[in-house]
């Protein structure tokens, strides 16, 4: 008896197709949706009559439309009424091939009770392939490069040599290990937390600058100072250091000003240490505290056996 299929409409109830890390033997059963492929046809003989009855039925899945790169094929005992049967492909002992097979356009080819295979063949729409995510099945792989993961987990066990853990990672020097930015031209590092910095870390050229903080703590970086560290502080008026290895502890207001190489200041507020004044200390604590370079006119040095040296200094600002 020839026959033909009328009709076939197919669909997948599944969207394991999307992972590569799902296995058709492994797949969840308990709120994951089964990974089979519901297909359905209508089959008539060459004179129209209605085909009844139990009909052995092969299905197979292709690549292409022309049925030369079979990638799956399963045989069914199915129960036919008015000419309309009904398959669950990837049910019973044949299973549907892994998911990284069939993320392709696909065709299905249909024999009946060992006849030539049907044509053409009918091609699976890309529609239906996504009623629900499995859990767990997106992978990095199904992901565009510019998609930010906004979980901010890291992986445990490590996956990746190259990756970091939240149990930490061994350091080797020799092999180069760092964290940070690579390389000349690659920008300095920001660790920021709620998107509001926290530090930020300047080459300096060789000799680092370390802004740490309020977000208005201010290193010239632009104007080639290097060396120098804010430790914190700042807020309602930012610290500023305008020359080389200059620190700030913290506080708020505080500034090393330009040509004040090698100087510091504790912390405390609105202190000043001005221009051309190198090696500078203000210990920190207290308000306005400032020093300024002098122009030493006349020094007397006392000394007697009993006292200690008393040393007097004239001089005009």
């Amino acid at each position: 008896m020839k026959q033909r299929i009328l009709f076939a409409v197919a669909f997948f109830l599944l969207t394991a197709l999307f992972s590569n890390r799902l296995d058709a033997q492994t797949i969840s059963t308990s709120t994951d949706v089964p990974y089979v492929l519901s297909y359905q046809g209508h089959i008539a003989t060459t004179g129209n009559s209605v085909v009844t009855g139990t009909h052995h039925i092969t299905a197979s899945i292709y690549s292409d439309a022309y049925g030369s790169n079979s990638l799956w094929q399963g045989s069914y005992d199915a129960e036919i009424k008015d000419g309309i049967f009904a398959l669950q492909l990837g049910s019973g002992k044949t299973k549907l091939p892994q998911s990284g097979l069939l993320d392709r356009p696909l065709w299905i080819g249909i024999k009946v009770d060992g006849s030539e295979e049907m044509r053409p063949l009918t091609q699976l729409t890309a529609v239906p392939y996504a009623l629900n995510v499995p859990d767990q099945s997106i992978t990095l792989a199904k992901l565009a490069p510019e998609v930010i993961l906004g979980t901010g987990k890291i992986p445990t066990p490590q996956l990746d040599p190259n990756d970091w853990t939240r149990n930490g990672n061994a350091y080797n020097a020799a092999a180069g290990d760092f964290v940070g930015t690579a390389g000349p031209g690659s920008g300095d590092l920001e660790l920021q937390s709620q998107a509001v910095k926290v530090v930020h870390y300047n080459a300096g050229g060789g000799v680092p600058n370390i802004n740490g903080g309020a977000p208005g703590n201010f290193i010239n970086i632009p104007g080639g100072v290097v060396g120098a560290t804010i430790s914190g502080g700042g807020g309602v008026a930012a610290n500023t250091i305008l020359s080389n290895s200059g620190v700030i502890g913290g506080g708020q207001g505080n500034t090393i000003d330009a040509n004040s190489a090698l100087s510091t200041i504790g912390g405390g507020d609105q202190n000043h240490i001005w221009q051309n004044s190198d090696h500078a200390t203000v210990a920190g604590g207290g308000w306005a505290n400032q020093i300024a370079a002098i122009q030493v006119q006349q020094l007397t040095c006392l000394r007697s056996a009993a006292e200690p040296i008393i040393i007097s200094i004239r001089n005009s600002l």
